[in-house]
C-alpha cells in the first residue's frame, strides 16, 4: 500500500507543479508549429499567385511581340505595295515620256522631210521652168533627184 500512496503523491505532485508547465509547453509548441504550418501556407499561396501573375505577364508580352511582328509584316508589305507602285509609277511615266519624244522626233523628222521635198520640188520645177527641158532631161533631173530625195527620207 505503500507503494500506491507514494503512487499516488508522486501523480498528485506531477499533475500540481510538472504537468501543467509540461502542458504548456506542449500547448505552446503546438501553437507555434501550427503558426509555421500558416505561415508556410500564405508563403505558398503568395508563390502560387506570383508565378501566376509572371505567368499572365509573360502570355502578354509574347502576345505584345506577335503583334509587334505582325505590324512589322504589314508596314513591310504595305511599304512593298507603295515602292511597287512607285516604281510601276515613274516606269510608266518613263515610258509615256520615251513615246512622247519618239512622236515628237517622228513629227520633226515629216516637217524636215516635207520642207526638204517642197525645197526639191521647187528647184526641180525652176529648172523645168527656166530650162525648157526636153523630155530626156526631164527623166535624167527625176532620176537624179529621186535618190537624194530617197537618202533625205532615210536620214531623217
Amino acid at each position: 500500500m505503500t507503494h500506491s500512496v507514494v503512487f499516488i503523491i508522486l501523480v498528485w505532485f506531477f499533475k500540481r507543479n510538472v504537468w501543467g508547465p509540461v502542458l504548456r509547453l506542449l500547448d505552446e509548441r503546438r501553437e507555434a508549429i501550427e503558426k509555421q504550418f500558416a505561415e508556410v501556407e500564405a508563403l505558398k499561396a503568395e508563390a502560387e499567385k506570383t508565378r501566376e501573375d509572371y505567368k499572365a505577364q509573360l502570355h502578354q508580352a509574347q502576345a505584345e511581340a506577335r503583334d509587334l511582328v505582325q505590324k512589322a509584316k504589314s508596314d513591310a508589305t504595305a511599304l512593298a505595295e507603295q515602292l511597287r507602285a512607285e516604281t510601276q509609277a515613274a516606269l510608266e511615266k518613263s515610258r509615256k515620256d520615251a513615246s512622247d519624244r519618239i512622236a515628237q522626233e517622228t513629227e520633226n523628222a515629216r516637217t524636215s522631210l516635207r520642207q526638204y521635198a517642197a525645197g526639191l520640188a521647187v528647184m526641180v520645177a525652176e529648172k523645168f521652168l527656166t530650162e525648157g527641158l526636153s523630155a530626156e532631161q526631164r527623166r535624167r533631173i527625176t532620176e537624179e533627184t529621186l535618190p537624194e530625195i530617197e537618202r533625205a527620207a532615210t536620214k531623217n
